[in-house]
């Protein structure tokens, strides 16, 4: 069984290494700023990671941006252990790693643990019980600055709705550590699937779930299904936490589930605007796409810029050519089907930033001389976003 420390999240298996671009500073201030925010990226950020695991993805932050600040909490030793040495191993020194609960973090009165621009947890929110969340609610209301933001990742429903039984079962098994209570769970799962069992027979989700079992770690698998306090949010719940810490909700990270005519099937667009507030039209979005994963950008208070200031600081952005494009790719995901772009915006797009990182402004203007109508670019940079053809980065 799990330590007692641990609160019911798992302990006995590391967690995976990995990096995700949306917990960037420059990704999280863009969409911030789609959705008409102003972030707080001035000279000396400070950015902290809560549930930082091993610490990777802190780290990756901290050496591309030497003039920020970086700290790393884990309530889990190993992994602040290693993820300390690796630092000094590379030599980044703008970044801190501390082995604390979020109980002691959020009544912690040391200075360097505080006043953060940026706290972000990737996928721990839905993981943990009431009181950790209480406590994660504490740390942000006491130590992420006014106009700061919080990004958070989380399993939501309704998109687990049918998989919640089969992690029941998983989590049923009472012998041996995380790894060797999944292994068996996994054998009687596929037992199930082999005889067609009624539940399974109903549930094509359930089903499709078991069946990628075969193609994810262990590692990855244990933390995605064993823990204790395993309980997929509604986003409405999530906006109700957060209200009480003074967080709003600012929009969604993944920048192309903030443009509407991306999420909503064009003959329920009547019904979604109709939606009296922010709350109901994100759940709205989450059945239409039957939403598994969140991921959400709040902000503490913040300022709406005009349309002239957010003009200027979009114009400001930089994107860089990051991935390819998949030969003879017309059709582009949205959450809502497909997109497909006029023939002639993507290749003015990727000739813009050929030479490397581009301002927005400037890939506008060279679009413009292509013909490419001003309307059309915001949202063809969002599908390339969101195909990892183009990422947000540093001047």
């Amino acid at each position: 069984s799990s330590p007692t420390w641990s609160a019911g999240y798992v302990a006995d298996a590391p967690y995976t290494l990995g990096f995700y671009r949306e917990m960037g500073p420059e990704h999280l201030a863009f969409a911030a700023l789609i959705n008409g925010y102003a972030a707080p990226l001035q000279p000396g950020m400070r950015y902290c990671e809560l549930g930082c695991g091993r610490g990777y993805g802190t780290l990756l932050l901290a050496a591309a941006n030497p003039d920020r600040h970086f700290v790393g909490v884990d309530f889990n030793p190993t992994h602040i252990q290693e993820a300390s040495a690796l630092a000094k191993k590379a030599g980044i020194e703008n970044i801190r790693f501390v082995e604390a609960s979020f109980t002691e973090l959020a009544a912690s009165n040391d200075p360097d643990l505080t006043d953060f621009d940026i706290i972000a947890m990737h996928g721990v929110y839905s993981w943990v019980s009431q009181e950790v969340a209480n406590d994660i609610l504490s740390i942000l209301r006491r130590h992420l600055k006014p106009g700061g933001l919080c990004y958070v990742s989380y399993n939501t429903m309704p998109g687990w709705v049918q998989v919640a039984p089969v992690q029941r079962l998983i989590r049923a098994p009472d012998a041996g550590d995380s790894i060797r209570k999944f292994s068996s769970a996994r054998k009687l799962l596929e037992l199930l699937e082999k005889e067609d069992v009624g539940y399974l027979k109903v549930n094509a989700g359930a089903r499709h779930r078991i069946a990628q079992f075969q193609n994810l770690s262990l590692q990855y698998l244990v933390h995605e299904y064993m823990n204790e306090s395993w309980n997929p949010l509604y986003v409405t719940d999530v906006m109700q936490h957060m209200a009480e810490a003074k967080l709003s909700y600012a929009g969604s990270a993944s920048v192309i589930e903030n443009r509407v005519a991306f999420n909503v099937p064009q003959k329920l667009m009547q019904t979604y605007s109709e939606a009296p507030d922010v709350g109901l039209r994100e759940l709205l979005k989450d059945f239409f796409v039957n939403k598994q994963f969140r991921r959400d950008v709040y902000i503490k208070g913040g300022v709406r810029l005009s349309q002239q200031q957010l003009e200027r600081h979009y114009e400001g952005v930089c994107l860089a050519q990051f991935g390819t494009i998949p030969e003879g790719a017309t059709d582009w995901p949205i959450p809502v089907g497909t997109a497909r772009p006029q023939p002639n915006v993507i290749p003015a797009i990727l000739e813009a930033v050929a030479n490397g990182p581009t301002q927005i402004g400037a890939i506008r203007a060279h679009c413009e001389r292509k013909g490419v109508p001003r309307a059309d670019l915001p949202g063809v940079l969002e599908i390339l976003i969101n195909a990892d053809v183009l990422r947000i980065c540093r001047i």
